[in-house]
């Protein structure tokens, strides 16, 4: 095993060669273009070798392990330091290596539940047509002819436990000029949507001559997620999003017998998850078109209803999210529950200034929620979400020194994902409806480097 790089995260990029079982054979130029990626430097970089030479096995004397041993032994390593010490890992396969990380993944659930990608170059994951002319030459040859034994097994057990959706994302990607392993081998046993196509031949598509190589962008741009915000880190995010689906897999089977703490959570992880909409067809569900009997749980619906309307721009979801909020703060204040009372006022005021004509100056009303909004701050538990809703109240009002200073704070105390999302893009928003060219400044003050302070 080779470190390339060593982070505090706990996110690991583990590269597996192909035939000749050497990650620097395979990988080097790769890696290299991979470690000068700005958005993966804080990626734990990882190489595992195997046993596996380019010579014919010798009866009697030695011979080089099955895929099916090798997948074993992937398997143990991942069971002890340093590999066995990370939550999230990624995994970046060439060629016969991918069927090594295939056959572990079916047969190793453990080990599944901690995998966030798995990155599949030039693998012949229904074997070499080539590979069929002499078998007998190397038992590794013989595992992966065409069809064969091996790959028909493996295919039948990967669906079997993985059908058609998995829990980590998966990306298949050929060379267009790969006449090693086809097409029909390396993209069509799994769904188009997994599918890419790179300039290249079998070597070439992983031997990238700098970081713009379209092989080293499909790596970046998945595990930053397209979805996601710059300001996000990746390796923190390839964590969270694997605690996600685990809280998801098990309070989701239940969703409309759970309490409102655990429903609040399991929304919380399907939208960390990216999949929000399920998340709100769900609240949508329980609340049966929205009779609600607590602050949190119209917040909850509320913030999914307002996500959409920002997208989508439909009134009848801005008069629902703004009725939705209007409750919770009436019935946070009925309780004298602080905290639940500046997150409904803060989200009131965000919608009034987005919901305004972008020439307008901040309007009265929007102006009075916001001093609600630090009312209850000043009486409530001082964490990141108040001192953020602080930082947001100066952005409205034009104060950036304010707005900087406060939000840099909640960033250092936080170690949440979702919420540095959450406080990152309404941020951003806020600065773009403003104009006065601030938004790349707001968006500085969530990146990896404001966050140092927390390390």
């Amino acid at each position: 095993m080779t470190q390339f790089r060593a982070t505090a995260e706990r996110a690991a990029l583990i590269f597996i060669p192909g035939f000749t079982g050497s990650v620097a054979a395979s990988w080097q130029p790769f890696i290299t273009q991979t470690l000068s990626v700005p958005q993966l430097a804080s990626w734990n970089i990882l190489g595992l070798d195997y046993a596996s030479k380019r010579r014919v096995d010798i009866s009697g004397w030695e011979k080089d392990p099955s895929i099916a041993l090798l997948s074993q032994y992937l398997r143990t390593e991942l069971t002890v330091s340093p590999l066995a010490e990370f939550e999230s890992i990624a995994f970046v396969a060439h060629s016969m290596g991918g069927l090594v990380v295939q056959r572990a993944l079916v047969d190793d659930p453990k080990l599944a539940a901690k995998v966030s990608h798995v990155f599949l170059y030039g693998v012949p994951s229904r074997g070499l047509e080539p590979a069929a002319m002499a078998p007998w030459l190397k038992q590794q040859i013989g595992d992966m002819v065409f069809d064969g034994e091996f790959v028909r097994k493996l295919r039948r057990d990967w669906r079997r436990t993985f059908g058609t959706r998995q829990s980590f994302e998966l990306l298949a990607i050929a060379g267009d000029v790969d006449d090693f392993v086809g097409a029909n081998s390396s993209l069509e046993p799994f769904p188009e949507s997994s599918q890419r196509v790179v300039v290249g031949n079998h070597s070439t598509l992983i031997r990238p001559e700098n970081s713009d190589h379209p092989s080293v962008q499909i790596l970046a741009s998945t595990l930053q997620g397209q979805d996601v915000p710059t300001f996000i880190d990746s390796a923190r995010l390839a964590v969270a999003r694997r605690n996600y689906k685990a809280a998801i897999e098990r309070l989701m089977p239940n969703y409309a017998s759970l309490d409102d703490a655990a429903f609040a959570t399991l929304a919380m992880a399907l939208d960390g998850d990216g999949r929000g909409d399920e998340a709100l067809r769900i609240m949508d569900d329980v609340y049966r078109g929205g009779i609600l009997t607590t602050a949190e749980a119209a917040g909850n619906l509320a913030g999914r209803i307002k996500r959409r309307w920002l997208l989508e721009r439909q009134q009848a979801d801005l008069v629902r999210a703004r009725e939705l909020y209007e409750f919770g703060l009436k019935t946070a204040e009925s309780e004298n529950d602080h905290a639940q009372g500046f997150y409904h006022a803060i989200n009131l005021a965000f919608l009034m200034l987005m919901a305004s004509d972008a020439t307008a100056d901040i309007s009265a009303v929007t102006r009075r929620m916001c001093q609600k909004a630090l009312d209850h701050c000043a009486q409530a538990q001082r964490n990141h979400w108040c001192i953020a809703t602080e930082g947001e109240v100066a952005l409205m009002q034009g104060d950036f020194g304010t707005a900087e200073s406060k939000y840099r704070e909640a960033v250092a105390i936080t170690g949440d994902v979702r919420d540095l999302r959450s406080m990152g893009d309404q941020a951003c928003m806020i600065a773009f409806r403003l104009g006065q060219n601030r938004f790349e400044q707001v968006q500085g003050w969530f990146t990896t480097e404001a966050q140092e302070t927390r390390a």
